[in-house]
């Protein structure tokens, strides 16, 4: 066996030293408090196929009505979303920076939390430390209200979701507002619903029912932690989540917000539902998977600014810098003429190109892409058939069948047990209705 001399034995010895007291410090590092800098958007998984573009948005009632604010009204909303933030890392500080920044320059007067507001569990107590380091001192600078909902990990033991409730009486920045596990508040004319997507049950939906069957706000959005779809790691909801947020939201609701997924995405509207999913709030981001589902899509952290008037809902989504990222607008029917290729063939403007592939003439179906088709006024026509697969009323609130509705003729599967209340079927027959 070869000796090791002794100046090589002083050296390996020297080595190993320096590596020990190379490990010490690195684990005894803390972490940096303060935001570092973000990641260009260049180098981020990024897809984009509908920024700037405008959409038609329907909530999907059988008349396809909706009733204007009065006059006096019709102040523009101006809000933030955002969600997955406790986790106390610097992406969560980053991002809180940008919107302090952001709405320096812009308009905000409320923020939405889609949940999971501390990881990897929600508080016991309106004591934890959590409350103070990770929600009033990066949101607090802020200054607007933030109306909250609960996530998964927000019910994970020994929280007490109890305890977050009973914090909105306490919050010294008066921040924190989570009246109840679920609830609905009207700001500028637009109608919330904060729905506990994490505990959904009987109760809550009859609640979310009664709320619904009487509001008469032109938009009406609804944000809870869950996603409906989703392509990022958690997908799509499924099972029993699928089926209530189906029975709630469908063609009830204009906008689903939500987070769950780290990712930012725009969904393509499912029953009439639009949705946004904002789960970039500072927690691990999440891989994305694009499917024909998305429209936008974006590895990124980051925040959503929102605009809504009685007839315009834009949304505006921005990385962690405050940078821009994605723009997309809805439209109400009856709304200014939209003469772009939006999807709607509106009869008012001479060079749509939307009317090149729509039939918006006088061939006994009224087509609800054409927003002046003679058979959509016409007498006796078939002015509730607008959802394809799906057979519906005449008149809100009538039983009998429309007989020209093709959905009633193709489809009567429908009125079965398929996760989704379809309005059109006779009283009593579709067991989801129930």
């Amino acid at each position: 066996m070869a000796r090791t001399s002794p100046s090589s034995a002083r050296r390996l010895a020297q080595l190993l030293i320096a590596a020990a007291l190379a490990f010490a410090c690195g684990r005894d590092k803390p972490k940096p408090q303060h935001p570092t800098p973000s990641p260009p958007v260049a180098n981020l998984p990024m897809r984009n196929a509908i920024c700037g573009a405008t959409q038609r948005a329907d909530r999907g009632d059988p008349t396809g009505s909706w009733t204007p604010l009065p006059a006096t009204a019709t102040e523009t909303a101006h809000f933030l979303a955002f969600g997955d933030t406790g986790t106390g890392e610097p992406s969560q500080f980053r991002v809180a920076a940008a919107m302090v920044s952001y709405c320096q320059s812009h308009r905000c007067e409320f923020a939405l939390h889609t949940g999971d507001i501390f990881y990897p569990q929600g508080i016991g107590s309106t004591d934890d430390p959590r409350l103070k380091e990770r929600f009033e001192g990066p949101y607090a600078p802020l200054g607007l209200p933030i109306w909250l909902t609960l996530g998964n990990h927000d019910y994970y033991p020994p929280a007490n979701p109890d305890a977050a409730v009973a914090y909105t009486q306490l919050s010294p920045s008066k921040a924190w507002r989570l009246p109840a596990r679920y609830y609905t508040f009207v700001a500028h004319g637009v109608r919330f619903l904060a729905l506990d997507t994490s505990r959904v049950d009987d109760a809550q939906e009859a609640w979310a029912r009664g709320v619904l069957a009487t509001a008469q706000e032109p938009w009406i959005i609804a944000f809870g932690h869950h996603p409906r779809l989703s392509d990022s790691r958690h997908g799509d909801a499924d099972g029993a989540l699928a089926a209530w947020l189906d029975r709630v939201l469908c063609h009830r609701v204009d906008l689903l917000i939500s987070g769950h997924d780290h990712a930012l995405e725009v969904m393509k509207p499912r029953c009439g539902v639009h949705q946004l999913v904002t789960g970039g709030g500072g927690a691990g981001l999440y891989d994305i998977k694009p499917t024909d589902n998305s429209t936008f899509l974006a590895h990124s952290f980051g925040f959503l600014h929102l605009e809504a008037d009685t007839t315009t809902l834009t949304a505006h989504f921005l990385d962690d810098a405050g940078k821009p990222l994605c723009d997309t607008t809805w439209r109400k029917a009856g709304s200014a003429p939209s003469c772009g290729a939006d999807g709607t063939c509106d009869g008012r403007c001479p060079q749509d190109p939307d009317c090149a592939t729509e039939s918006c003439g006088a061939d006994g179906r009224c087509n609800f892409a054409c927003t002046t088709d003679p058979d959509c006024v016409a007498a006796g026509a078939c002015a509730c058939d607008r959802l394809p697969l799906i057979c519906e009323v005449r008149v809100p609130g009538a039983t009998a069948l429309c007989a020209c509705d093709a959905g009633c003729r193709t489809s009567p599967s429908t009125c079965s047990a398929d996760s989704v209340c379809d309005p059109g079927c006779p009283a009593g027959r579709d067991p989801d209705c129930r």
